[in-house]
């Protein structure tokens, strides 16, 4: 099992080959496959040293687990139409209480039918039926994060009631609303919480530029505070994770590759590591105890890195692109596969 020190202040993940090192700068953290027999993982979500992973199982069968000391089937029960094929693709844990969007394309034009889900790990989920206009009809831009805040859960997406922007959900007994915020102007890519407030990540695209922002708010979501994150024209975030006080974000800017920020009061660029310029793709991870983790790379080249006190320390990477990423107490889990096609192969991994 790869172990972080006491003294690791920052880690990183990227995927890059190994002949872009000396030998003497490649560690080995010892990445294993953890078996889920016919499955499609998508999503991870970590509650102390438990990571909840949901996906699908097979082809249009809606499927999650907890992985800890062993394995162990969330039931799931559909109830909505879609329910019984959807891909779980948001999802939180928080003690003994889950919860997951799943979506499925349907109708004339293939458009993603959403469902809801809620419940125990020990007792199961149930797919919560909702109206069409709830989270879809012609004013939905999809969602995008699912997060639970004052212990409860707030899904994040985006709406187009006159000026596009964010949009939240929350439920009242099976039933969910969108409820009031104050943010506007932009359109939202994800959802952290910090200190049990929520963090939006998103684009603001005022001037023809697009500008990636994060967003601290207050658990009522009626007041946030902008961090700008860089003063190129055009940069995209890429992903977003929080845990404790502090926030990791990975933004790509066309031309200078990823880099990532990390945000707390402020936000502050991490020092770039090898291969940054060329990644394509990145997924960051913020740990217990300030471990840090990016994964990042292109079709060409991987890299595996982690940040001491005196610069980065290299290691193997996980074999294929990694699709999410989570630090669970002293190991890494992540998500792999390539190929874009919903049925392309994913595995679980772990150090």
């Amino acid at each position: 099992m790869f172990r972080m020190g006491a003294v690791v202040l920052t880690m990183v993940l990227l995927v890059v080959s190994a002949c872009t090192f000396s030998q003497r700068e490649i560690e080995d953290p010892g990445w294993t496959t953890i078996a889920l027999p016919d499955a499609l993982p998508r999503t991870l979500a970590v509650d102390g040293n438990r990571v909840l992973v949901a996906g699908e199982r097979g082809r249009y069968a809606p499927a999650a687990w907890i992985v800890g000391r062993s394995v162990t089937t969330v039931v799931l029960r559909p109830h909505s139409p879609y329910g019984p094929t959807a891909d779980l693709v948001a999802a939180t844990l928080s003690g003994d209480t889950v919860a997951f969007a799943g979506q499925r394309p349907g109708g004339a034009h293939g458009i993603p039918r959403w469902t809801i889900w809620a419940g125990t790990v020990s007792g199961g989920a149930d797919d919560l039926p909702q109206t069409f206009e709830t989270f879809g009809g012609p004013d939905s831009l999809g969602l995008v994060g699912l997060q639970t805040v004052a212990g409860k859960p707030l899904l994040l997406g985006n709406w187009a009631d006159g000026q596009p922007g964010p949009a939240f959900w929350r439920a009242s007994g099976t039933r969910w609303a969108r409820v009031p915020s104050t943010l506007a102007g932009f359109l939202a890519s994800g959802m952290g919480v910090s200190r049990g407030r929520p963090v939006v990540v998103g684009h603001s695209t005022t001037g023809g530029s697009l500008r990636p922002t994060v967003w601290l708010g207050a658990p009522d979501l009626r007041s946030w505070r902008a961090l700008p994150l860089g003063n190129a024209p055009v940069a995209r975030a890429l992903d977003l994770s929080c845990a404790g006080p502090t926030c990791l974000v990975v933004v790509r800017t066309p031309g200078t590759g990823v880099a990532v920020w990390e945000v707390g009061g402020t936000a502050r660029e991490l020092p770039t590591p090898k291969m940054a310029r060329d990644a394509e793709w990145a997924q960051v991870s913020a740990g217990p105890d300030g471990g840090r983790a990016v994964a990042f790379g292109s079709s060409e080249r991987s890299v595996f890195c982690y940040w001491k006190a005196d610069g980065w320390r290299y290691a193997v990477p996980p074999v294929g692109v990694v699709r999410d990423l989570a630090t669970v107490g002293n190991r890494f889990v992540a998500i792999v596969g390539d190929g874009e096609q919903e049925s392309s192969p994913r595995a679980l991994v772990t150090t």
